[in-house]
């Protein structure tokens, strides 16, 4: 779930932390599909309740700690961009983490690999980008990729939830183009808006389906440590090692998110993706290493996922 990052640093000697650190952040958000399978009873939309705040609470926190004092400053230096991508990340969330309830998690991290190709496709429509021949080529694998997995879908009777699994990472995309557009280098304060209008969207869609809010304190705690330490932890890591790597090497190192996560659901859960659903998979991860190997050479504004 990378996000747009600040311009990489030839620091001597920095190179190897900030790998270390881009992969500890992948390591933190892909932990989101064990969570989501360890709860007992709550819902996506109260989980969702916990985990945004947990967000909210841990990046106003890093925010007062950098500012030596109120996090407002930072977030009212946006203006009114910070609560635009702050929805458009806050809907990525909350469709990833109702894409986990619908199919197998192997199914919706793989789908995160095609938020680069989309961030790259909207980056030319609407900012005008260049999409180099290596990224056009890596779009049409990742087509593929997906076709495969959505036919093994219609077979499994998945279908529903492998198609929810793109929306995730589209708006992952338009997040991105939105923070290039605003040439936003510090991405922390739109995070904390991500779990403002998180935690606000969820708890209507709780009242509005007759739920109640009130989970086991189980889930409260687990939903909680998803907000704190599986994203805005993993933000921390990302926005430090990130300054030390070019786009494409953070790209490819935070891919650890996505050999992770199934592993994680396989171990703990046995949850084991069937034979189609791998091949789509991947393909789909070969698209991906393919984009971000491509621009190992090119220091430019990083292409991610949220």
């Amino acid at each position: 779930m990378s996000l747009a990052s600040p311009p990489a640093t030839d620091a001597p000697g920095s190179a190897l932390q900030g790998a270390l650190l881009v992969v500890a952040a992948g390591a933190c958000w892909s932990l989101a599909g064990l969570f989501v399978r360890a709860m007992e009873g709550a819902d996506a939309w109260q989980i969702l309740v916990y985990r945004s705040a947990g967000t909210l609470i841990f990046v106003l926190g890093l925010l007062a700690l950098r500012a030596g004092g109120s996090p407002l400053p930072a977030i009212k230096a946006l203006g009114w961009r910070g609560p635009l991508a702050g929805a458009a990340l806050a809907a990525a969330m909350l469709l990833f983490i109702l894409a986990l309830t619908k199919t197998a998690v192997f199914n919706v991290v793989m789908m995160l690999c095609t938020a680069p190709l989309m961030a790259a496709f909207l980056g030319r429509i609407f900012l005008g980008e260049t999409v180099r021949p290596a990224t056009v080529l890596a779009m049409l694998i990742a087509v593929v990729g997906v076709a495969v997995m959505v036919w093994a879908g219609l077979d499994l009777g998945t279908f529903s939830g492998v198609l929810l699994s793109l929306a995730p990472p589209f708006c992952f995309a338009v997040f991105t183009v939105m923070l290039r557009a605003a040439k936003v280098q510090d991405t922390l304060p739109t995070v904390a808006w991500a779990g403002l209008i998180g935690l606000i969207a969820s708890l209507i869609l709780v009242f509005a389906e007759g739920q109640s809010p009130v989970i086991s304190l189980h889930d409260m705690l687990l939903a909680l440590a998803m907000g704190s330490l599986q994203i805005g932890l993993g933000m921390l890591f990302f926005t430090a090692g990130a300054k030390r790597l070019s786009a494409a090497e953070a790209t490819l190192l935070s891919l650890s998110e996505v050999v992770l996560a199934p592993i994680w659901v396989w171990i703990a859960f046995n949850e084991v993706p069937d034979g189609a659903t791998l091949v789509g998979g991947g393909i789909l991860f070969g698209a991906m290493v393919l984009q971000a190997a491509s621009g190992l050479r090119r220091r430019r504004p990083p292409i991610g996922l949220a």
